[in-house]
């Protein structure tokens, strides 16, 4: 993007601004999580079918990461900001007015597709703005609203639904938004956009995300159980691994023009680094959607108090971040991505147990040391990916790792709700003891996949990565 320079405004300025909106796309996929319950009680809808309000948000944004770079190149990024704003306002205003889950879900479509190019904008529009010279502030701007976001969202989410309707959720979206636009359109400069941009792959578009939301969703029917209705769930099981096998397919032949490069993968390094990704967003929002209604269900907690239940993993990803970079300096990606998801699992590790309740001092203490251990994971998992490849497949790496977050996100949602689901007994405390075990396994696989990462990064590399 080339910005005119009479129009450019001040760093913290572009910032802030870029930042506001960021945060707001990212509050309102932790928002939701604490009134889950409420949702499945208002639409009359079980869990595995009730999670789809997280899991579409989360593929959305999954998908709107890749189009996001093709999107601002062809129209410039601050007519893409502004556009993606719009969208994001009108599944917002759809979700507030949705009277069935079918609408919900669509709603939450609409709006995770514009919320997930507000991001990746924000970091190509920062980064052209500061130069090299100032890569540090900008790297320390993009950090505020990935840290606040999840500490925040759910004690907001609570104290939305404990005084007001289930609708605020999305409703508070909308003045947000609007003063997010007008801040957006005074601030942010005007760019040209880009000649000879590369075409947009749209036959991956129809492979892709379909491919991932029909397997999901046949995979969530199974916690209903297969009995006679057994062609229920295969039918959409291989009729998406079918699409995602044609996308496969389709991908190796269009190379870098593809949704997703997926010959960034013949390195192992690289895949080693996506999976972990992966598995670190499926532990993060999966326990995310867990939590909650763990509080909320075998604990009768309020919603608020399941919000701030959730509020020490946030801290103690904050406490962990800045010491990140020299720890994987001293000690090499390998050990510091294990070592975190090895501390993530230690943190599962109580919640495992059926003699406890949600709100003891233990378990308080069990989420801050698993934040700690997820702050450690991301960012030396990702640096050793970006390691493994050319300088010029950077682009193409940080749309497919970032996906691949929200893929995981997606799918360890669907996963825990269907574990749950079909666990006998209904919501008691022994029904989530024994789904945690599935959150704990999830990051005992991360710690040991980190062993196919390389050792020592050196600290550029962790700073390269940004978030």
């Amino acid at each position: 993007m080339t910005f005119q320079a009479r129009s450019t405004p001040g760093l913290p300025a572009l910032g802030g601004v870029l930042g506001f909106g960021a945060f707001l796309a990212l509050l309102n996929s932790t928002v939701v999580v604490v009134g889950i319950d409420r949702l499945s009680g208002a639409l009359a809808a079980p869990l595995g079918q009730i999670q789809w309000v997280t899991t579409a948000y989360l593929l959305a944004l999954a998908v709107a990461i890749p189009v996001a770079g093709w999107g601002a190149d062809r129209f410039g990024g601050r007519t893409l900001w502004l556009a993606a704003l719009g969208v994001y306002l009108a599944g917002s205003a759809l979700a507030t007015v949705a009277d069935s889950l079918t609408v919900l879900v669509g709603a939450r479509v609409v709006q995770g597709f514009g919320a997930g190019m507000l991001e990746p904008i924000m970091l190509a529009m920062l980064t052209t703005a500061a130069g090299p010279h100032r890569a540090t502030r900008v790297l320390s701007l993009i950090q505020i609203p990935i840290t606040l976001a999840p500490a925040l969202g759910p004690l907001a989410g609570g104290l939305i639904i404990d005084h007001l309707s289930w609708r605020w959720l999305f409703a508070m979206n909308l003045p947000l938004g609007l003063l997010a636009m007008v801040l957006s359109l005074r601030v942010l400069p005007r760019d040209r956009p880009k000649t000879g941009t590369t075409r947009l792959d749209v036959l991956g578009l129809l492979l892709l995300p379909p491919g991932l939301a029909v397997l999901l969703y046949g995979l969530t029917r199974a916690g209903d159980g297969f009995g006679a209705d057994s062609v229920a769930v295969f039918a959409p099981v291989l009729g998406g691994t079918a699409l995602l096998l044609g996308y496969a397919a389709h991908a190796l032949r269009r190379g870098s023009g593809a949704l997703i490069d997926l010959r960034l993968f013949a390195d192992a390094r690289f895949t080693a680094s996506g999976l972990i990704a992966c598995l670190f967003g499926a532990s993060v929002y999966g326990m995310m959607f867990l939590l909650p209604l763990y509080a909320q269900q075998a604990n009768g907690a309020r919603a608020w108090v399941a919000g701030l239940q959730l509020a020490p993993q946030g801290i103690g990803t904050i406490l962990a971040l800045p010491f990140v970079a020299a720890l994987s300096a001293r000690f090499g990606a390998r050990a510091t991505v294990a070592g975190g998801m090895s501390l993530a699992a230690l943190g599962t590790l109580p919640f495992t147990q059926d003699g406890l309740h949600a709100g003891t001092g233990l378990l308080a203490v069990s989420l801050l040391v698993r934040g700690i251990g997820l702050g450690a994971v991301l960012g030396p998992a990702l640096a050793a990916a970006f390691g493994a490849i050319a300088p010029d497949a950077t682009a193409r790496a940080s749309s497919a790792l970032v996906a691949l977050i929200q893929i995981g996100g997606a799918a360890g949602t669907a996963l825990l709700a269907v574990v749950l689901q079909r666990q006998p007994g209904g919501a008691g405390v022994a029904a989530f003891a024994s789904t945690f075990w599935w959150a704990l396994a999830i990051c005992v696989l991360g710690s040991l996949l980190a062993l196919r990462l390389p050792g020592k990064i050196n600290e550029r590399e962790v700073t390269h990565v940004g978030k």
